[in-house]
């Protein structure tokens, strides 16, 4: 029987690493619902780290934000309706960050969901809705 596969808002901002281990432990893929921070891509894709990252890189910060998640073990589907967008977003398989790369992205990590809180009812009952 194939993984069971759980999407959860996960981006850079609110990594989900503690929801990640316990996905792993129980064989449930993890999947990121809003890869790219949806409302806040702006701020995030403006992180002294991750603009320093992908220009030694030569990518864009979206592309170095969905490598970090893929590199992390986090299946990423990004969402754009526009061509180019589409395309970079597909260009990721042609670097690879270093240790400490990566751990610099840890480090942009606030741990609090930027979408919604799943620990709000009122937000539960209105995404049931959607």
């Amino acid at each position: 029987m194939p993984p069971a596969v759980n999407q959860i808002e996960t981006h850079l901002f609110c990594q989900r690493r503690v929801e990640h281990e316990w996905l792993e432990k129980y064989n449930v893929r993890h999947m990121a619902y809003a890869p790219l921070g949806q409302g806040r891509k702006n701020e995030m894709f403006e992180h002294p780290s991750l603009v320093e990252i992908a220009k030694a890189h030569g990518k864009t910060a979206a592309q170095v934000a969905l490598g970090y998640l893929m590199q992390s073990g986090v299946i990423v589907i990004p969402k754009s309706v526009h061509e180019e967008r589409i395309k970079e977003n597909a260009d990721l398989f042609d670097f690879k960050l270093s240790a400490d790369e990566m751990e610099s992205l840890v480090k942009i990590d606030m741990a609090v969901p930027m979408i919604g809180d799943p620990e709000n009812p009122v937000m539960v009952e209105s995404a049931m809705e959607w």
